[in-house]
């Protein structure tokens, strides 16, 4: 282990610091973007044990989303993002078998 000074240890932290800070705003950013261009998507609130699920647009707040904690705003990037891949996957289905008449 390395010595350092508390000078040094200071600075690091600060620094790791600002990483957390710039890796949560950027999630955020996301879970916004996510939540404008894909407003019908279906979410389920993590912490809520109910089978209920809201769509994507309860989202489009930054005020409320900035209150959830990191691992919530993930989640629901992931739930959009799965929405995405599914909403693809049919499109690209109902496309080619258009094209295929």
């Amino acid at each position: 282990m390395e010595n350092k000074t508390s000078k040094e240890l200071r600075k690091e932290y600060n620094k790791a610091l600002n990483k957390v800070s710039s890796t949560g705003r950027e999630i955020t950013d996301k879970l916004l973007q996510l939540s404008q261009l894909y407003p019908d998507a279906p979410v389920k609130y993590p912490s809520i044990n109910r089978e209920e699920f809201y769509t994507a647009k309860s989202l489009n707040n930054k005020f409320y989303v900035d209150t959830l904690p990191v691992p919530t705003r993930l989640q629901y990037i992931e739930m959009i993002e799965t929405y995405i891949g599914e909403t693809e996957a049919k499109q690209l289905t109902i496309k080619f078998n258009d094209e295929v008449k």
